[in-house]
């Protein structure tokens, strides 16, 4: 893969421009202005910007209830729907598919039309997707707090809201390719590999385990490895893929300064394409001792890229502390990139026997995972989001406290 070289954001806004050796004139002499792409993206990206943003209200909503009802049992006992046992995973479950995948997707469209330098190719697809997609949110929504949960942790839709699911994200990741197969711009920045590696990851991951799991369930323990491989990927896998190209982007936009290391990135992102799938089983688990053995090695050397990404990215910011203070976008990343950082390095104790089998049973698991889902899915995408709304709807904020009485 050809990299583009580290240099400045450019009007187009692609971070960094492309030597002449690199990129054909053509391509440069062709490539669209920003407002021309932030228009062609707006009928994609708005609706699942939108849809992402009422899900969150409603995840959070059903949360808190949730943890209300944790400590308070005995109110509104007499409805079944209201149960923790059903709020929960139905509020989690539109936290990662409502919000989580369908915000990550959005972004993923403007920045690849952003990098390729040309119009947004999906448009319709892309709207099929959305529509299949929150069709199978909704019903899974419904099944869940109907009682007809999985019991699998995040994959409690029942199995026929996941067909919805499969097939709008196979129209998303269409409209995604045909987008990337359109660029004028032929160099490769690093949000694209991950981007594309994201919609790749992914489908592979959903699809085998509605397979393993649903429709030709697996014997015996083997659906639990089904189920922890699923959790372990979708979190430090597809999230991580779709959560630090939304880095890579902004956070060199952000501060008018190139990414420091082109090759730093590539080893996060191969070290995280080949091992990263390879954790998810804690020692405690009923399984065969390689297995937990070689999740700790994957685990480790996990660890290892996501030192090369902090590095990465100290050294983008570094002396730009005025910039970190008065850029809000960048204020949301700094603190999505550490939340990213913590939860790998609690992956990593988390899978070593010792620490692992004394937290096994407690909250810090359940803590690790939130560091993944609100800490980085959830912030990145709204430091996203607050950077990219206002280009598509081609004026500012209305109000600017709104966004930092957000962002606190």
């Amino acid at each position: 893969m050809s990299v583009s070289s580290p240099a400045n954001l450019n009007a187009a806004g692609r971070p960094g421009a492309v030597p002449a050796a690199v990129a054909s004139p053509d391509a440069v002499h062709n490539a669209l202005p920003a407002e021309a792409v932030d228009k062609s993206c707006r009928w994609a990206v708005w609706p699942l910007a939108v849809a992402a943003l009422g899900w969150l209200f409603l995840g959070l909503l059903m949360q808190g209830v949730a943890s209300f009802r944790l400590v308070a049992p005995d109110i509104l006992s007499d409805s079944a729907v209201l149960t923790y046992g059903r709020l929960r995973p139905a509020a989690v479950e539109l936290l990662i598919y409502g919000f989580g995948l369908q915000a990550c997707v959005a972004t993923a469209f403007w920045i690849l039309a952003r990098l390729g330098r040309t119009q947004f190719q999906g448009t319709a697809p892309a709207i099929a997707g959305w529509v299949l997609w929150n069709s199978g949110v909704a019903i899974g929504l419904a099944g869940i707090l109907a009682g007809s949960g999985s019991g699998y942790e995040a994959l409690q839709f029942p199995k026929y809201a996941g067909l919805f699911l499969l097939a709008g994200f196979g129209f998303w990741g269409v409209a995604a390719f045909l987008t990337f197969s359109a660029r004028r711009e032929p160099a490769l920045y690093p949000s694209q590999w991950f981007i594309i590696a994201g919609f790749l990851w992914f489908a592979w991951i959903y699809a085998t385990a509605q397979c393993l799991i649903f429709w030709m369930p697996a014997r015996g323990v083997m659906q639990v490895v089904a189920g922890q491989w699923y959790l372990h990927n979708l979190k430090f896998l597809c999230f991580s893929a779709f959560g630090l190209a939304a880095a890579f982007y902004f956070i060199p936009k952000a501060t008018g300064r190139p990414l420091y290391s082109a090759p730093l990135a590539k080893f996060a992102f191969w070290t995280l394409a080949f091992f990263g799938a390879g954790g998810g089983f804690a020692a405690s688990l009923p399984l065969p001792r390689w297995m937990p053995a070689v999740s700790s090695v994957c685990n480790f050397l996990l660890l290892t890229a996501a030192v090369a990404v902090a590095l990465n990215f100290l050294k983008t910011v570094a002396g730009v502390g005025g910039a970190v203070a008065g850029n809000l976008s960048l204020r949301w990343f700094r603190l999505a990139v550490s939340a990213w950082l913590l939860a790998v390095l609690a992956e990593f104790l988390l899978s070593r026997p010792v620490i692992g089998e004394y937290f096994r049973f407690t909250w810090v698991t359940t803590a690790a995972d939130v560091l993944i889902l609100a800490g980085f899915v959830i912030l990145g995408q709204l430091g996203a989001f607050y950077y990219m709304m206002p280009r598509l709807a081609q004026k500012d904020w209305p109000c600017q406290v709104s966004p930092k009485a957000n962002f606190w």
